[in-house]
């Protein structure tokens, strides 16, 4: 309600993300463009209705300032410099761009990572004392329509649960969905599992940025 009453806001997307989460959550997904001070002020009555969860949760920015890169097998590290990583509380969150990233808008500008439009991985260690190498992984991807099969193709092999599928924009193109996904078990064995599925999308928006070179 608080978003409706801002006729600029527009809901694009109603939806469940997971499957086993208690109590049931609902993501709404929304678009605007308009005055900052305009927005901010009808955001912040929206975050007053869902009590500014966002308080309290400390982040900390930067893959330095979260691990040490040079714990990562070789196959992750050269996605580490190409995204960004956080830690919000005990979850480390890792957000990837699309490799065709500045060739996609969402209305009149271009699309980001910031604004929703990449791959983000939310990673749960359960102990940081060593020892086990168990983590609990919940991950999206923003996918083309091609992509959408042998994503989630290899993300079921992998022993991924596929929790949800849908659009979250209106205005963006070319056109994204985005698949939602979770797997708790070895790190490493998942992690790749999450490289097969990035070269996937890497291989493709090769194939279609050299399509566009040979219309043109």
């Amino acid at each position: 309600m608080a978003l409706r009453e801002n006729r600029k806001i527009h809901i694009t997307t109603i939806a469940n993300h997971e499957v086993l989460e208690s109590p049931k959550l609902v993501w709404v997904h929304f678009e605007a463009t308009g005055g900052g001070s305009e927005l901010a002020t009808s955001l912040a009555a929206a975050l007053k209705a869902i009590h500014s969860p966002q308080l309290n949760v400390v982040v900390i920015p930067g893959t330095n300032s979260v691990f040490d890169p040079s714990l990562l097998p070789p196959q992750f590290m050269k996605l580490f410099d190409e995204g960004f990583v956080e830690q919000l509380g005990h979850i480390f969150v890792f957000y990837l761009p699309r490799p065709d990233e500045n060739r996609v808008t969402v209305g009149p500008v271009r699309a980001k990572t910031g604004l929703g439009v990449g791959q983000s991985f939310y990673i749960q260690i359960p102990s940081f004392e060593g020892g086990t190498n168990d983590v609990t992984l919940h991950i999206d991807f923003a996918l083309r329509a091609d992509e959408i099969q042998p994503v989630e193709d290899v993300l079921r092999s992998g022993g991924f649960a596929i929790s949800a599928q849908h659009n979250q924009f209106v205005t963006d193109f070319p056109h994204l969905y985005f698949v939602h996904a979770s797997a708790s078990g070895d790190g490493l064995a998942l992690g790749n599992t999450l490289l097969k599925v990035v070269h996937i999308i890497e291989e493709q928006s090769d194939r279609d940025l050299g399509n566009d070179w040979d219309n043109n």
